[in-house]
């Protein structure tokens, strides 16, 4: 069985970054799984906004996974924030890496997915990016 690869920029209200501010978040736009999906990664760029990173920037990134309409509403219902899977955690403090980055492997057999990231530092804003890379049976 052939695969083929695909990646994807995971935008953020359509761009393709966002800035969280200190002890601030964000939520993905949704990304939707192909129907053939056989494995599933996301590398995750923070990228501290300052010059001179303080002690305590991290940012703190979840998987909101949703397997479709749970409650009958005709909407896709997503894990909600306070349950959700932390999938990384990134130092990009004064004694972290700044640019941090990361992939993860993902489940793929949801039906999508958003990322959920939380900045629990209490000076630095951080920047998130992130790309999926997708294989699928053809």
């Amino acid at each position: 069985m052939p695969l083929t690869k695909t990646e994807t920029q995971i935008t953020w209200g359509g761009a393709n970054s966002i800035s969280v501010a200190a002890g601030g978040t964000a939520t993905s736009d949704t990304y939707t799984l192909g129907a053939n999906a056989t494995n599933l990664s996301v590398m995750i760029e923070a990228d501290n906004n300052s010059t001179t990173p303080a002690a305590d920037a991290k940012l703190e990134v979840y998987q909101l996974a949703s397997a479709g309409d749970v409650n009958s509403d005709n909407v896709d219902d997503f894990e909600t924030t306070g349950h959700a899977s932390l999938i990384a955690s990134m130092d990009v403090s004064s004694g972290g890496e700044d640019p941090a980055r990361r992939v993860v492997d993902l489940n793929p057999v949801y039906k999508a997915f958003q990322l959920y990231v939380k900045n629990t530092g209490a000076t630095d804003g951080i920047t998130v990016r992130a790309r999926v890379i997708e294989q699928q049976a053809s």
